[in-house]
């Protein structure tokens, strides 16, 4: 009896084994094997199998994976393709190819390194792969590809994604390829991050017919040949694209910036865009609709911002920094060294656009100019700086301006405030903002709008000055009450009429300058007297500019006293001394002062 049970137990225990699941396989390809050797292992593994080089260098190979394999060398293997263009060293091909590792190779060819097609959750990391006929790596009607911490050098493209989605590129180096880094076309969701794109001969990223692309945290640098507006090189270039976000990147010494032609929904925002020798950003051709431009620092720039579109519908430039502008020779003898330009494709009247809020200060040639736009261009409230340069042939509402208010016990907040509104612009970017006196100096930098300062209590009386971009701001602080006057004049500044296309009459004191697209007054800060209970300086001051030869005009800053005596009893004692010794003079020449009294009557 027992034996009988000891049999069904066995016979019930061993299918029951059958079925437990087998471990993925390891093979090791040595060091002689040729490709199809190569290949015949790949064939013959199962789903999920891990197929490891173990050679230095494995020469004219072209491997086909048609199932989820885990491919990976721990040496640095070398993987050479073959000399015809057609050719991929690896292709990934098929659903059943779905999440193929490929990790660690050194891959060279002449077609491509790596071709994606029709897959999905391919990751490819710790490469480095170059094609010199064809692109690094392809990505064609595939999902999920994912590629990092590899090198993408030397070839026709980069990285090439057509009709494929979320690809995500995170942590690698594009660079010295002879089109472009990255190509994303008729793809969706396709993400960039943290990654160095430099060197390519036209674009570091182009973006065209794609949904929901996000450039972020990356360094783009010496990108693209050809600048100016007529240039579809540079950084980034986008096109009939939708819902693009280009953030937080460093784009930096490319033939342009980032260009933006026909396309809805891009925002670019919190980007460093410097030195580039055309635009820093180009908003260019025929419609341009939700487009957000904000919080950039855009400084030494061919032109810093062009907008050269026929029709734009929702933008906002708000928030960014653009200065220093220089004159560099653009194609086409575009005009250049201007902080904001509107460019002769330029002829938007819809009233949806929104330029306000920016520091724009201290370009080289002109700080905005607009002679060559279809329209007359109109923007809202900005800081100009200490002498702003601005074209006739724009119409501008009234400068920003810098304002002190008190706003704690001995805390100050120094403030740049919408010259229409009166309201502290809290989207502004920040600036350093300098707070002397009594001798004394100290340095914030702005956040929200505002610089705060923490002053010593035993500072005592005496005028406190603001400072920022050269534009000074003096006097009686207030608590609380950011509102500024609107009557009394300033006796810092000669009351001028404005004679820019604004028709305005303030006290900003500007001064016209000669030219064909010269200005003056064109915007003056808000007017108040010494003594009020609260003044700004025109900020952006005298917002007048010069002729098209650029000479400055005089600035704006209005008179502010901040007395301590209030809190600080030690003045009230030399104020009370100083009374005291007046009446003591007083009595002791009472009769040589009536004598003189009565001599100036006779």
């Amino acid at each position: 009896m027992i034996i009988v049970l000891s049999l069904l137990f066995m016979s019930i225990s061993i299918p029951a084994a059958a079925l437990e699941p087998v471990s993925a396989a390891s093979t090791n390809i040595n060091s002689t094997m040729t490709n199809s050797e190569i290949q015949n292992v790949l064939d013959n593994a199962a789903s999920g199998d891990t197929i490891n080089f173990l050679g230095q260098l494995y020469t004219n190979i072209q491997l086909a994976i048609n199932k989820t394999l885990n491919i990976v060398t721990h040496v640095g293997t070398v993987l050479s393709g073959p000399s015809s263009s057609g050719s991929a060293v690896f292709l990934i091909n098929g659903s059943k190819a779905s999440g193929t590792q490929i990790s660690g190779f050194n891959i060279t060819g002449s077609g491509s390194g790596i071709l994606v097609n029709s897959t999905s959750n391919v990751n490819i990391s710790k490469c480095n792969i170059s094609a010199s006929d064809g692109s690094a790596v392809i990505i064609n009607k595939s999902s999920g590809t994912n590629i990092k911490n590899s090198n993408i050098t030397n070839s026709i493209t980069g990285i090439s994604i057509s009709n494929s989605e979320k690809t995500k590129i995170t942590g690698i180096t594009v660079k010295n390829n002879k089109k472009d880094g990255v190509d994303v076309k008729n793809s969706a969701s396709t993400t960039i991050n943290h990654t160095k794109i430099t060197g390519n001969a036209e674009r570091g990223v182009k973006i065209s017919n794609s949904d929901s692309t996000v450039v972020n945290g990356s360094t783009l640098t010496g990108n693209g040949n050809k600048a100016g507006e007529s240039s579809d090189e540079g950084a980034v270039y986008v096109k009939n694209s939708r819902s693009v976000k280009i953030t937080y990147n460093t784009i930096n010494d490319n033939s342009q910036g980032v260009t933006v032609t026909d396309s809805d929904n891009v925002a670019i925002t919190n980007n460093t865009i410097n030195n580039n020798y055309g635009e820093g950003i180009l908003l260019n051709g025929t419609l341009l609709e939700n487009i957000s431009v904000k919080g950039n620092d855009i400084e030494k720039n061919g032109n810093g911002i062009v907008l050269n579109y026929h029709m734009g519908i929702n933008i906002h430039i708000n928030g960014n920094i653009v200065t220093a502008s220089a004159y560099n020779s653009l194609q086409d003898g575009e005009d250049s060294g201007i902080g904001i330009r509107f460019g002769s494709g330029y002829a938007s009247n819809s009233g949806t656009e929104v330029i306000e809020h920016n520091a724009i200060f201290d370009n080289n040639v002109m700080d905005m100019r607009g002679r060559d736009a279809q329209v007359l261009p109109n923007v809202g409230s900005n800081w100009y700086g200490y002498s702003p340069l601005l074209c006739g042939c724009v119409k501008y509402a009234q400068a920003m301006y810098l304002q002190g208010i008190q706003i704690g016990t001995n805390t100050y907040a120094g403030g740049f405030y919408d010259g229409v509104t009166g309201q502290l612009a809290a989207d502004f970017p920040s600036l350093l903002v300098k707070l002397s006196g009594n001798g004394f100096s100290l340095s914030a930098m702005s956040q929200n709008g505002q610089a705060i300062f923490h002053l010593d209590p035993n500072l005592g009386s005496g005028r406190l000055t603001l400072t920022a971009t050269r534009v000074n701001a003096y006097g009686n602080w207030i608590k609380d009450n950011p509102q500024h006057s609107t009557n009394g004049t300033d006796p810092n500044s000669n009351p001028g009429k404005g004679n820019g296309n604004s028709s305005g009459t303030g006290n900003g004191g500007a001064n016209g300058g000669n030219g064909d697209d010269s200005s003056s007054g064109a915007t003056s800060g808000p007017s108040s007297s010494v003594g009020q209970a609260n003044t700004a300086s025109a900020a952006a001051g005298s917002a007048g500019s010069s002729g098209q030869s650029g000479s400055a005009t005089k600035k704006t800053a209005q008179e502010l006293f901040i007395d301590n005596t209030v809190k600080n009893p030690t003045v009230w004692s030399i104020i009370g001394i100083i009374v005291l010794l007046v009446l003591i003079f007083g009595v002791y020449y009472r009769n040589e002062l009536m004598s003189m009294i009565k001599k100036s009557k006779k």
